[in-house]
């Protein structure tokens, strides 16, 4: 049975609400909903693919109750905002659709499915998710939400682009007859059949039964639907979507019926007709009394200026912590305000809407619920909240009043560098949070020692002390063996530096190194890293404080220095450092004549506009190291090879670059992460030579991935192979490749 408070937390728990959610606008939309009970299910498979304009359309003059089902939270994608990556982007990628879904009028759900990376094809895409498992999450959701219509994004068909999408068209259409069979996954919800099907056909010319007219004017609104849309996708700057300003005039979606259970036909006006529709019992709220819900700030600001100067709170509640809260209803009388937390919280009502809240001493974290042990795993693991995009809040917020319930969360207040306040939901972590840098390290096997660092930080609001220690096998050991910390305020760090000693005789293999905090006579030993930008909600990430080394075969030549050009972010230059090489983080302006190479980070060239500018001064530097490029082409697509797996072929295996310092096989090829490579050239002039050939399953054997000329007395060598995600994770054959390319 669906519920009121359903609908609720979409609206509510918004910074702000839209202007399209409030007033007038908001109204409208309420009136719209009331008249129809219709329900629709926009199907993609990541984050930005969704189709905002038609959605906008069907919720905002329709009054469709819209929700949209993404396979994945586009773990693999690009980030052009934030240097988080894997998991941390699917996260942020979440609170970014979340946010565009405000302005689409929608609701969001999503598989425990993940973005593995690019697939060319969708036989990849099967090979890595469980094709029954996705469906059946499918299928749960569309049970759950029991929509009348589905709308797949994509067609199923190669033309899609990429494996994950035409998996995310085949399984859509599997799911319209699987939710409605008894015998299909019978341990997900009583059975749901829709009554439409519709596909995407991206343009006129591939057959269609909806040209849906995006780009018509809503008076009410004040925009198009298409306007509404864009500024909705521009919230998803990771991945560099929505950059341009929607203009008006005609736009345009088109969908093609492929299965119906109320009759085909060959062109529709739009997506509800012969659907039997009614008063919605549930309908999306009216606007009305705003419900402000807030943390009480330790220090309340006073004197005449204190109404104009924001005041701070905690961020992050602890364990054991006692703070005071209140609650206001604006626009109407409250009859009832209650907290709503676990039993172990102490809640006292000090008066009508004023309370003191007391956390317990081991609650639950305010972390995702969804985790995996490695990223080489194709789906998280669920502790609730199953296709939920948010974990659940810690306290919730219900006033009860004459006109019904509104349900919202308690808000804390940060204060940004230009003294700019900004609201966030309440969150309960760890006092002390522990991350290490990164998720391997390097130890080649002719070093004695490894340096780690464990970067550790505050949640408690005051003074904090405690230590930090490293637990190792046996045989290994750490110096020193224990560091202090003392922190004055919530939200402090610090980097505490350890160098690890590993037993006399070392072979290789991989060893874990756990960081544990002692504090307040308790042990801590996770990480707690909030994944936000400015705008949107934040996810908080919580896992083991756990660091793999890696003992590598692996050597370099001596006497390089690596200048390092930081593109959007990578752990590149701690690899360098692991294997024992001196670099510098340099700007494009800096005198690059004392390096010995010049690196440039991933996407540089995209992240970093002083790059362009400063070219000239690299292509000197290039000049007066005797290297110099010949003619090539990439193409306007240029090519990649998405399988880690893919085979290779040393095409001349006596090249230097292979025969030292380290001696390179096709075994070093193997256990690779997510891709080979991307940006090959296509077409290159015979002073090139290619030295290594792949190729993806079904795609022509790949020669313009590693390319070296011989220039006077140097070389100029280009290497497209996907270093930002091998050497992070301590790929033994890609880090021993990657000593040998630096020390040319």
């Amino acid at each position: 049975m669906r519920k009121l408070l359903f609908f609720l937390p979409l609206l509510l728990n918004a910074q702000d609400p839209i202007a399209e959610d409030r007033g007038a606008a908001g109204l409208h939309r309420a009136q719209l909903s009331a008249k129809t009970s219709i329900r629709a299910m926009h199907i993609a498979a990541h984050p930005d693919d969704e189709d905002g304009p038609a959605i906008t359309l069907l919720a905002r003059k329709y009054g469709v109750d819209m929700s949209m089902l993404i396979l994945n939270r586009g773990e693999s994608g690009a980030n052009l905002v934030t240097s988080d990556f894997f998991d941390a982007l699917g996260a942020l990628r979440t609170v970014e659709v979340l946010k565009s879904a405000e302005y689409y009028g929608a609701r969001v759900f999503f598989t425990r499915f993940i973005d593995y990376g690019y697939s060319k094809n969708v036989g990849e895409t099967f090979r890595q998710w469980n094709r029954e498992e996705v469906l059946a999450d499918m299928v749960r959701i569309i049970r759950a939400e029991k929509p009348h219509i589905l709308i797949s994004r994509w067609s199923g068909t190669p033309q899609d682009g990429h494996g994950n999408h035409e998996a995310s068209g085949i399984l859509a259409q599997e799911a319209f007859a699987a939710s409605a069979d008894p015998k299909r996954f019978p341990d997900v919800g009583p059975p749901w059949q829709p009554l439409k099907l519709y596909v995407g056909t991206r343009n006129p010319f591939d057959g269609y039964t909806i040209k849906l007219s995006t780009g018509d004017f809503d008076p009410i609104l004040g925009r198009t639907y298409a306007q509404i849309a864009r500024e909705g996708l521009r919230f998803q700057r990771s991945q560099a979507t929505g950059g341009a300003v929607s203009r008006l005039g005609p736009q345009f979606s088109y969908y093609r019926l492929t299965q119906s259970k109320v009759g085909l036909a060959d062109k529709e006006e739009s997506f509800l007709e012969r659907i039997p529709d009614g008063p919605n019992s549930h309908p999306f709220p009216a606007p009305g009394p705003i419900v402000e819900a807030r943390v009480d700030p330790s220090n309340p600001l006073s004197g005449p200026f204190a109404a104009f100067r924001p005041a701070e709170t905690f961020s992050v509640a602890v364990p054991g912590q006692t703070f005071k809260a209140t609650v206001k209803l604006h626009g109407a009388e409250a009859s009832k305000i209650e907290l709503i937390a676990p039993p172990a919280y102490q809640i006292t009502e000090n008066e009508p809407g004023r309370f003191t809240i007391k956390v317990p001493e081991s609650p639950p974290y305010t972390a995702a619920y969804w985790t995996r042990d490695s990223i080489r795993e194709p789906k998280y693991k669920l502790t609730n909240n199953f296709a939920q995009p948010l974990p659940d809040p810690p306290i919730r917020v219900r006033v009860h009043h004459a006109k019904g319930v509104i349900e919202t969360t308690l808000k804390t207040s940060t204060v940004d560098s230009t003294q700019l306040e900004h609201l966030n939901d309440l969150a309960v972590g760890p006092p002390i949070t522990l991350q290490f840098p990164t998720e391997a390290g390097i130890l080649p096997l002719t070093k004695r020692s490894h340096k780690v660092q464990v970067t550790v930080g505050s949640n408690v609001n005051g003074p904090a002390i405690g230590t930090v220690r490293l637990a190792l096998p046996a045989g290994w050991r750490a110096d020193p063996a224990e560091v202090p910390f003392a922190f004055q305020r919530e939200r402090e760090q610090t980097k505490l530096s350890f160098t690890l000693i590993p037993p006399a005789t070392l072979a290789a293999g991989e060893i874990t190194v756990r960081a544990i905090a002692r504090y307040n006579g308790r042990d801590f030993d996770q990480s707690f890293q909030p994944v936000t930008y400015p705008g949107l909600k934040t996810i908080y990430l919580s896992k083991s404080a756990v660091h793999r080394v890696r003992a590598i075969d692996v050597q370099v030549r001596s006497g390089l220095r690596i200048g390092y050009l930081m593109g959007s972010g990578d752990d590149v230059p701690e690899a360098l450092q692991q294997l024992g090489v001196p670099y510098d983080l340099i700007s494009p302006a800096t005198d690059f004549s004392k390096y010995t190479t010049i690196l440039l980070g991933i996407r540089a060239y995209a992240a970093r506009p002083d790059l362009p500018a400063n070219n000239a001064r690299r292509l000197e530097f290039a000049r007066n190291k005797n290297f110099g490029p010949f003619p090539y082409s990439m193409g306007r697509n240029p090519e990649e090879v998405s399988e880690e797996d893919s085979p290779v072929k040393l095409l001349i295996p006596t090249a230097p670059v292979f025969a030292a310092p380290n001696a390179i096989t096709l075994k070093d090829f193997d256990g690779w992460v997510e891709q080979r490579g991307s940006k090959f050239f296509s077409t290159w002039a015979p002073e090139y030579r290619p030295l290594v050939e792949t190729n993806d399953t079904g795609q022509k054997p790949q020669q313009g991935i590693w390319m070296e000329a011989t220039v006077g007395k140097g070389k100029w060598i280009y290497c497209a192979l996907a270093w930002y995600r091998q050497l992070p994770y301590a790929v033994p054959g890609a880090t021993r490749l990657f000593a040998n390319l630096i020390s040319q």
